[in-house]
Order: C-alpha cells, then sequence, then structure tokens
C-alpha cells in the first residue's frame, strides 16, 4: 500500500479520505509519511512527517509490544493498555513452555 500512496496522485487520496476532512492536508501528510518511511532513513518513528503522540503511543503498543512502558493520552489506547494488563496479570509462562502451533 506504501508504494501505491507515493506512486499515486494525491487527489485519489483526497477524495477517498473526503468523509473525514481535512482531506488535503491529510492526504498530503500520509503521501510525505509514506515516502518517508520507504527512504529509511529514519530511526524513531516520531521522525515521520505526521506522526504525533498518538501515533507514537500505538507504534509502542502495537508494532513494539511496549504497552507497559506507553501512558497514552488518548482514552481508546488507555483502554486497550488496561484490557492488556488485565489479560497479562498473574500470567507467568516461561519460554519454554510455550509450544508453536
Amino acid at each position: 500500500f506504501t508504494h501505491e500512496v507515493c506512486e499515486g496522485d494525491v487527489r485519489e487520496l483526497i477524495d477517498v479520505l473526503n468523509p473525514l476532512g481535512l482531506q488535503e492536508k491529510r492526504a498530503v501528510l500520509i503521501k510525505q509519511m509514506s515516502e518517508a518511511y520507504l527512504r529509511g532513513n529514519w530511526e524513531n518513528v516520531s521522525e515521520l512527517p505526521g506522526i504525533g503522540t498518538y501515533g507514537m503511543d500505538s507504534h509502542s503498543i502495537f508494532c513494539k509490544g511496549n504497552w507497559k512502558s506507553v501512558n497514552p493520552t488518548d482514552k481508546k489506547l488507555r483502554k486497550y493498555k488496561e484490557f492488556l494488563a488485565s489479560k497479562c496479570s498473574g500470567l507467568k509462562v516461561r519460554r519454554n513452555e510455550v509450544k508453536d502451533v
């Protein structure tokens, strides 16, 4: 998908984003972020255009699995962190006990 965004016409992206509002700004940021991501000259997700606190927190939780060290301000991310904490509390599994399925 990232390659298609970079190579595609930003007007198509604007049409898709229209129902969300601020479609022009969002389309430009998505295109810039996709191009920067593909160039790969970034070390932290916060260096990508358009990535703010929500994006950084989401990346830490969903991509890196660092949900314990993140204190999200977004209420849905906080709820998800609470869910993870409730599911993981008291769960102690040693690595050699986990088998591939």
